[in-house]
């Protein structure tokens, strides 16, 4: 067997592992153009009330664990455009059988972490069985947003 057809497959299992990650609630990557470093700074709740776990900024948040078992990040990227705006880019990948609707949406923050705008409306995403879709978000606010955090749920309950 030649090289090019064990690539071929081996790409499926390759993305089909990013279907099955211990800690999958957050999914983080980095951000081109912004900032580039390893670990940085998180959205933490404060010492009274319900304790809080950190939420990494710049990346993907799940709100429903079992849609972490159905449905892998397969891509993000945030990156500064020609108007300075900021754009969030996001490809999923269905790990099951069925058919998933994504609800999607971005928040976007200054380098305080403090919101430069409300958050973007909810956007429906279908993600075919065993297939990709992808979503973008662009910030009204320019020069002031330094961060972004994207938060999905499952839209079909």
């Amino acid at each position: 067997m030649n090289r090019r057809n064990l690539l071929a497959l081996c790409a499926p299992l390759i993305v089909m592992m990013g279907c099955a990650s211990k800690d999958p609630m957050v999914a983080r990557r980095d951000v081109e153009d912004l900032h580039t470093r390893t670990s940085g700074p998180a959205l933490i709740g404060q010492e009274y009330g319900p304790k809080v776990s950190r939420i990494p900024i710049d990346a993907v948040l799940y709100t429903d664990r079992d849609l972490t078992h159905r449905v892998a990040l397969q891509a993000l990227s945030g990156t500064r455009n020609n108007a300075s705006t900021v754009s969030v880019d996001a490809r999923f990948f269905n790990c099951t059988s069925q058919a998933v609707q994504l609800g999607v949406r971005t928040s976007f923050m200054d380098k305080s972490q403090r919101p430069t705008e409300p958050a973007s409306a909810w956007q429906t995403v279908y993600v075919p069985a065993h297939a990709t879709a992808q979503y973008s978000e662009v910030s009204v606010g320019r020069e002031e947003v330094a961060h972004y955090l994207v938060e999905i749920r499952n839209a079909s309950l």
